[in-house]
């Protein structure tokens, strides 16, 4: 319809004053512009989730024993768990494990199977590793001190202490009054030139002696409420490299510790996208911070070869607070937890060295197991180095351990989930119908009062079928 017609319609209603039965047949056409985007809203079409079953498991670990070992023979002392060894090297020589894509979002990195677009699971409970961290700054010092160097890149393992130099060097220490400090950060002096030699950037020591297992600076610093940690170590590093060291920079120093605990975990997928959330952990701790040690160590011989046989004595029980009313004891084994602990020993006793300014940084780690000398890499990227986030690193690297443990195809027991697959539905919103509706009565009831209206004015009315006026004022259209 031509706009100028609308605006005659307009023009009268306001004329009129809505006086007449003509502003009622205005208001309709008017009105009636706006059916086209009513109409369209009155259907929907809303994806509803419907009930499939509760066919779907996931798994939880109550008692973690990924292999079965009796008994600890020379040839075990030194074997640790090699599925959390793979992931625990990937966080200290790299920045982690990456998520894998998968579809619209990424694999989960445990057993799951979900064979609709939405499943859930209810919260539940299983064994775990959780971990915690704390600033231990206060406790260095810096000193120029003439002392044994042990750190260098190119000595050997402890053990070796007769090949070690003795030399002057400048840094951050523990235990400066001491007579054996550890230097944590800091460079060699160079006695025949000004410039410095090799620089130490970054350390990790662990609260215990390996193999030995004596207690380091009387054991945990600020956890010693933690019944039988998996690890305990110090980490301290220094930013910009070897020019903070060079500089005297303070650095950033923590003690980290990761534990045994029970996590509660709810987790869904839904639309190719994994969701989980650690909703509370129950840690493994103890009121007796004089604890006695689990360890137990002795001299051993086997066909003209000797070692250092490590008998761990205690297993791990974690009885948490029920969910649901019963009560489940949760742990590992000695042996199992031996094994675990000695994937930590490889990783958190290193250093990280560079000759000088302008030379690549090398990590020596593995100094147990490595052949006497280390095992040496060259990183190209330290996730352990400030400013780094270390506190948040250790959190994952918790995280993707107790993954590979709820992984174990020995020791998990299934939790069932439901599922729901999606149904197009037709809804049809009653409210869009308003103005159609009321249009329609309105429109018939112009209609009836036009016919009843006309006989009683018919003098008024003329016959526009034959007329000329129409095509007059308006034109041919």
């Amino acid at each position: 319809m031509p706009l100028e017609d609308h605006g005659v319609r307009y023009f009268l209603i306001i004329q009129i004053k809505c006086r007449t039965l003509a502003t009622l047949g205005a208001l309709v056409i008017i009105f009636a512009l706006a059916l086209d985007p009513f109409f369209q809203q009155v259907v929907d079409y809303p994806l509803r989730w419907t009930f499939q079953g509760n066919t779907l498991v996931i798994h939880r670990v109550i008692n973690y024993a990924p292999r079965a070992v009796t008994k600890i023979e020379l040839s075990d002392v030194m074997d640790g768990d090699s599925a959390i060894f793979s992931v625990a090297a990937q966080f200290y020589y790299k920045n982690g494990t990456m998520p894998v894509p998968l579809g619209n979002g990424t694999r989960p990195d445990i057993p799951l199977s979900c064979l609709t677009s939405n499943c859930t699971w209810p919260t539940y409970q299983t064994l775990g590793v959780c971990s915690a961290c704390s600033d231990i700054s206060p406790l260095l010092e810096h000193a120029r001190l003439d002392t044994r160097i042990e750190w260098l890149a190119e000595l050997g393992a402890p053990g070796h202490e007769d090949t070690f130099p003795n030399g002057t060097v400048c840094g951050y220490f523990l235990n400066t009054t001491s007579s054996k400090p550890v230097l944590m950060s800091g460079y060699r002096i160079n006695p025949n030139s000004p410039s410095p030699k090799e620089a130490l950037i970054m350390r990790t020591v662990l609260m215990w002696s390996s193999p030995s297992r004596i207690l380091r600076y009387g054991g945990s610093i600020n956890f010693k409420h933690i019944r039988n940690p998996i690890s305990d170590f110090l980490i301290v590093s220094t930013g910009n490299c070897s020019k903070g060291v060079y500089r005297n920079e303070v650095p950033s120093a923590q003690e980290c510790v990761l534990s045994w605990c029970i996590k509660s975990i709810e987790l869904s997928y839904y639309w190719g996208t994994y969701f989980e959330i650690e909703k509370s952990w129950f840690p493994y701790t103890t009121d007796d911070l004089s604890q006695t040690t689990p360890w137990e160590t002795f001299k051993v011989a086997r066909d003209g070869e000797s070692g250092i046989k490590v008998v761990y004595n205690q297993d791990i029980t974690i009885s948490p607070q029920p969910d649901d009313g019963r009560h489940v004891t949760y742990g590992a084994s000695n042996i199992t937890a031996l094994h675990t602990i000695l994937v930590f020993d490889d990783i958190f006793s290193s250093i990280m060295t560079v000759a000088n300014n302008w030379a690549t940084p090398v990590i020596k780690s593995s100094l147990l197991t490595g052949g006497g000398s280390g095992i040496r890499r060259t990183p190209n990227f330290n996730s352990w180095l400030a400013p780094n986030n270390v506190t948040l690193h250790v959190e994952k690297l918790a995280i993707a351990i107790t993954n590979v443990i709820r992984s174990s195809p020995k020791t998990t027991t299934s939790v069932f989930g439901m599922s729901f697959d999606g149904e197009t539905c037709v809804s049809v919103r009653w409210d869009w119908l308003s103005l159609p509706l009321s249009l329609l009565f309105l429109g018939v009831a112009f209609s009836i009062s036009t016919i009843m209206k006309s006989p009683r004015e018919k003098e008024w009315v003329g016959i526009w079928k034959t007329s000329a006026v129409a095509t007059f004022l308006y034109g041919e259209r």
